[in-house]
């Protein structure tokens, strides 16, 4: 009778604490994603879990490098975990030609652009460190899609 009770106490405060969540953190919107997706969602975090071991223990790594590939890995994957809008991550979407792997196409091109930003300056940076205030078109480029697809993520719809 005990050990029944215990378990519907358990289910219980789980629906409360879905219930509460859903009410106190409403940015949270995960995508629902079919499992093909998810594994490569999957394999990415455990790529990157595998690169931070690394550079802790032994792989020193430049500060700038080490930033330019946790920025890539981390902002590309939440332009294919989190929707943008909450009607879009609410349901499983099949894939097509426009949502390769159920993700819509925009956010798969957002997270390739924010990714090679986030390795732009790592990749010249002995050139860039030369021309300090002088920067190229190419620069400018990059540094336009890093800051307005980090504003686009950071912002609460």
């Amino acid at each position: 009778m005990q050990a029944q009770t215990q378990t519907i106490s358990t289910e219980t405060d789980a629906a409360k604490l879905a219930q509460l969540e859903s009410e106190l953190d409403p940015e949270m919107r995960f995508r629902r994603i079919p499992h093909g997706t998810t594994i490569l969602v999957g394999g990415l975090l455990l790529a990157l879990s595998a690169f931070h071991y690394y550079t802790a223990g032994f792989g020193l790594l430049r500060e700038v490098t080490h930033r330019g590939v946790h920025l890539a890995f981390v902002l590309g994957l939440i332009f294919l975990v989190f929707a943008a809008r909450k009607s879009d991550g609410e349901k499983l979407h099949a894939s097509t030609l426009l949502r390769p792997g159920g993700v819509p196409i925009y956010d798969w091109v957002c997270a390739v652009a924010v990714a090679a930003a986030s390795l732009y300056v790592p990749w010249i940076f002995e050139d860039l460190a030369f021309r300090v205030g002088n920067p190229t078109t190419l620069d400018v480029i990059m540094g336009t899609i890093a800051i307005v697809l980090m504003i686009e993520r950071s912002r609460l719809s």
